[in-house]
């Protein structure tokens, strides 16, 4: 039945696509991977385009009832009801009421609504790819969401890499702005959970926003000044990266490069670096119950790690935050920190997720840097790793989910020292995060990490 009603809103917007004309015979429709073909021409009232619903409607499946007494036509595919008045712009859909920007009319024999109104109140997303002049018609849950934004250092540039939760469906175009200097990034049938801001330590990329937009995602790359760059999507086709060349501030060196680094004696204290994740303007994934915001990672993340800080000082050990408080701190910014204060060791902390209603997944795990462990440091980070997560597995009593190469992941890769990162459970697991939400299991996680890095630390 769903499919039925993806056949009425894509009949639908295939005929409202013209911009100057009445039909465009050159625009094509996809829906579901498929194309279809439509010759019912739109009207444009209003600077709105209308479609004739009955004809349309019933070739798709629905069904469609006119009521002459009341001039009121309704609508009804599966579970979902729509009420439309002629000359009224009040519309009811599924026992709500809802404002129409231009009224449904009839003209002829013909019964006409408003494109716009009927794709939204079904919950579908319209794209527009001008250069293929195509329509993409998707439903809203079907789109893929923002995941996170990953940053590096690279020779003579600074790589961003835009990640999503899963293969991108749609096109994506980017632009230059000027006055002042831009690049924005539009990614169709995406989403973000809501509008957010990324702070940048760089001299090329300031900031990065993303927000949603009609049938797209937009990231708008604010620039220090214009840059050029290269842009492509891994071969997973989750993730967009785009490399900015810097063509007048020199050459962008790897983080921890001596020029950089803090003069420090060694004073023979052990160095370790404590990073609560995200934080400031990126909170993290979200806990929800009933569709409320219940827990926020940023938040547990940093609870955990100030209590980790605390308990590893009060054992004689020398202990940078990345943060101690809810500040925005970048990725690039953190592995500065670690590799400025020489750091032997470095562990970031993190709640993991998967999409919302995804009881099925909880556990912890944590990540490591197998390239590290090839160059034979003093210890190897996956040792680090599996002495942390055997602790917090049997501290939080939560299914071991094993370590994992964590190579790709920024912190991992910018910093010097071995490194981890720990997904202590799942904040969208209800078990998982009843835990993570628990003053006494947030302390045991803390305790726990702190013995696996004391047990690492003693060679055992």
């Amino acid at each position: 039945m769903k499919y039925v009603k993806l056949l009425v809103i894509l009949m639908l917007i295939l005929c409202c696509f013209s911009l100057n004309t009445v039909a465009d015979s050159d625009i094509r429709i996809i829906a579901n991977g498929k194309f279809i073909d439509c010759d019912v021409p739109p009207v444009i009232i209003e600077g709105r385009t209308l479609v004739p619903i009955r004809a349309i409607a019933e070739a798709a499946g629905a069904d469609v009832t006119w009521d002459g007494k009341k001039r009121q036509v309704y609508i009804e595919s599966g579970n979902d009801k729509m009420y439309l008045k002629i000359d009224s712009k009040t519309a009811t859909v599924n026992g709500k009421k809802k404002t129409l920007d231009v009224s449904c009319t009839i003209i002829g024999d013909r019964t006409m609504v408003p494109i716009r109104f009927v794709a939204e109140s079904f919950n579908y997303n319209v794209s527009w790819n001008e250069k293929e002049r195509i329509v993409n018609i998707t439903s809203i849950a079907d789109n893929v969401k923002f995941n996170t934004i990953g940053t590096a250092n690279v020779e003579g540039g600074f790589r961003v890499t835009v990640k999503f939760n899963s293969a991108m469906q749609g096109d994506y175009k980017i632009s230059n702005l000027t006055n002042p200097d831009r690049l924005v990034l539009d990614v169709e049938n995406a989403q973000i959970d809501y509008s957010r801001q990324f702070n940048f330590e760089n001299d090329t990329v300031k900031d990065v926003r993303a927000a949603n937009h009609d049938g797209y995602l937009r990231f708008t790359f604010d620039l220090a000044e214009a840059a050029k760059y290269k842009t492509y999507v891994n071969s997973a086709k989750d993730a967009i990266v785009i490399t900015f060349s810097v063509a007048t501030k020199g050459e962008i060196t790897e983080p921890g490069d001596d020029d950089e680094k803090k003069e420090k004696e060694d004073d023979g204290i052990f160095t370790i670096v404590i990073d609560a994740g995200h934080g400031g303007n990126d909170p993290g994934a979200l806990g929800k119950e009933d569709g409320e915001i219940v827990a926020r990672e940023s938040e547990i993340n940093l609870d955990v790690a100030l209590k980790t800080v605390k308990i590893l000082k009060d054992a004689g050990y020398n202990v940078v935050s990345t943060r101690t408080s809810d500040k925005t701190v970048s990725l690039g910014g953190r592995c500065k920190i670690a590799n400025d204060a020489d750091a032997e060791l470095f562990i970031s902390i993190h709640s993991n997720a998967m999409g919302e209603g995804r009881e099925d997944v909880n556990g912890t795990m944590v990540f490591y840097g197998a390239a590290k462990d090839k160059e034979k440091p003093w210890v190897y980070s996956k040792t680090l790793a599996s002495n942390i997560l055997g602790y917090l597995c049997k501290a939080l009593e939560t299914e071991n989910l094993g370590v994992q190469v964590g190579d790709e992941l920024a912190v991992i890769r910018g910093t010097e020292a071995p490194a981890v990162l720990v997904e202590l459970a799942f904040i969208t697991n209800s078990d998982d995060r009843e835990k993570l939400m628990d003053e006494d299991y947030r302390q045991k996680a803390a305790e726990a990490i702190a013995s696996g890095i004391i047990k690492t630390i003693n060679g055992k």
